[in-house]
């Protein structure tokens, strides 16, 4: 009883035997209204026929014919006295009964006007009490539709949209015992599965980034002076030590410069996830902020073999953190630098485009990067990495750090990039403006 389907189809029963019994009582009506109107149309007939024929024995069984025809029994009475006087050849008492029998019709359609006029009423009425079923039972259904269909689908629409943009502040409530009753039990439960899940997840994720928080703090320090050590033996014994003793020197401070950026990385990701990443932004000249990056990557140009080049010197003043901007360009530049080919180039180049920000690009002439990879290479541990395009030796952490910064700096960051036809890394800044030539930066 308490389904919706069965109650729409009860509904539409009732709506269908009252719409029906109206339509049976209209064309009932409108029988008797036909049949009335047709008993009039023969009076007429009839007396018509009186006035203008001929008393003969034909006209009499003409007469006969008529008068089988006639209800109620008076009406036959007066016509058969007239077939009598005809049959009798009583010519003089013919027109006397003649008039007699109109007279008898006139009272006759007088009632059957009146009853014409009283099925034509009805027949009105019929037709109001018609449209009256449909429109109350197109609003009845429509009414019980939108309340038991269509308010809880949108109810459940909305729930939703809600888990879509987490939003989860509604209490969950007993559904009704009917079809949408039991998608919403469903909804209900798989909603309760996915909150436990979410915080599940929440409480692993707090868990993760406490861990790397304190494994990170704790490893730089011992690195830092594993390091150090390790800068000092060798220069201390360069002279005592042999080639090979040197290169494994060598290796050894090289991984453990990567193990420092690693941990360094881990631990702007951690700030990043906590939204602790503080920017101390100034007024900067831009040339000042490449310059020194490009110097920063001298030593990995000359071993890689790749030069950089800036397309364009407009004296720019950019409102940044430095620090944090030459990171996001370092990274940049590093990745354009190893994906480059021997007596590349890695180029650079600022602008301002249509919406007023400063556009910072970074190209290469590398292998490029496929459309599948490129939504993937600013997510978190995730490298642009293929049979064509093998595994560079890093965290997964610079371009999602990047991006963190940049969008923080309230600009945006992507890339624009074809197989074999190199990449072009970006990211917009809008705090500049121009500077004067011969001016320093604004403080």
């Amino acid at each position: 009883m308490n389904s919706i389907l069965f109650r729409i189809r009860f509904i539409v029963l009732v709506a269908v035997i009252s719409f029906g019994g109206a339509l049976v009582l209209c064309i009932d009506s409108f029988l008797d209204w036909r049949n009335t109107y047709s008993e009039l149309k023969s009076s007429w007939e009839i007396e018509a026929t009186l006035k203008s024929a001929k008393y003969t024995k034909d006209f009499a069984n003409e007469l006969v014919e008529w008068r089988k025809k006639l209800t109620p029994q008076y009406r036959q009475e007066a016509l058969s006295s007239i077939i009598q006087s005809i049959n009798n050849r009583k010519f003089n008492s013919i027109p006397d009964r003649i008039k007699y029998f109109v007279d008898q019709e006139t009272n006759y359609r007088d009632y059957l006007s009146a009853k014409l006029d009283a099925h034509r009423s009805r027949i009105v009425w019929c037709i109001y009490l018609l449209i009256s079923c449909f429109i109350a039972s197109t609003i009845f259904i429509s009414i019980y539709i939108h309340r038991s269909i269509f308010e809880p689908l949108d109810n459940l629409y909305h729930r939703m949209l809600d888990f879509l943009n987490d939003r989860y502040t509604y209490e969950f409530q007993a559904p009704d015992a009917n079809e949408i009753g039991d998608l919403q039990s469903t909804f209900n439960s798989l909603a309760q599965r996915v909150i436990n899940n979410i915080e599940e997840l929440k409480t692993l994720d707090s868990a993760k980034s406490e861990f790397l928080n304190i494994a990170s703090h704790e490893l730089r320090t011992p690195l830092t002076s594993i390091k150090g050590s390790l800068s000092l033996l060798k220069n201390s014994a360069i002279n005592s030590l042999t080639p090979q003793s040197v290169n494994l020197l060598n290796i050894a401070e090289t991984e453990t410069d990567r193990l420092i950026r690693l941990i360094n990385d881990l631990l702007d990701l951690a700030k990043i996830e906590a939204k602790k990443l503080d920017l101390d932004e100034k007024w900067i000249q831009i040339e000042d902020l490449l310059n020194k990056t490009f110097g920063s990557l001298q030593g990995l140009c000359e071993t890689a073999q790749v030069k950089l080049a800036i397309r364009q010197q407009t004296p720019i003043d950019i409102f940044i953190d430095q620090d944090r901007i030459q990171q996001v360009l370092t990274n940049f530049l590093s990745n354009a630098i190893k994906y480059s080919p021997e007596n590349g180039y890695v180029t650079v180049n600022y602008f301002v485009n249509a919406r007023h920000q400063l556009v910072i690009e970074i190209s290469d002439q590398g292998k490029g990067i496929a459309p599948d990879d490129q939504k993937y290479i600013f997510e978190k541990f995730r490298q642009a990495t293929n049979k064509q395009n093998p595994l560079v030796k890093g965290t997964g952490l610079g371009l999602a750090i990047a991006k963190a910064i940049v969008e923080q700096h309230g600009g945006d960051i992507g890339v624009n990039s074809l197989p074999q036809k190199g990449s072009t890394f970006y990211f917009t800044l809008p705090k500049w403006k121009y500077r004067k030539q011969g001016s320093g930066a604004a403080a």
